[in-house]
């Protein structure tokens, strides 16, 4: 069964700059190639060693509440990758 990584990285932080709460997940580059496939939302060059690009689409990026009011979040690009580790008969 093929692994799907579904890691939407929204922010343009590197992945080790940021902080993150327990509520949030924390990912390095090195652990990402151990999936078939990544989806993200950070800039694709950044993974072209590891993955190639498959498809890229809009998707709604979320939800917010600011000063009690909620606020639509504007569309983000996703990326979905594959690891140039596996075959296309695997895929």
């Amino acid at each position: 069964m093929l692994s799907l990584l579904l890691s939407i990285l929204l922010s343009d932080s590197t992945f080790f700059v940021k902080r993150y709460s327990k509520d949030e997940s924390f990912t390095t580059v090195g652990q990402l190639k151990q999936f078939d496939y990544l989806l993200t939302a950070k800039d694709p060059t950044l993974f072209e060693g590891d993955f190639e690009y498959i498809a890229g689409f809009k998707a709604f990026a979320g939800v917010g509440i600011v000063d009690h009011r909620i606020t639509l979040k504007t569309k983000k690009l996703v990326f979905l990758m594959r690891n140039r580790a596996i075959t296309p008969d695997q895929a």
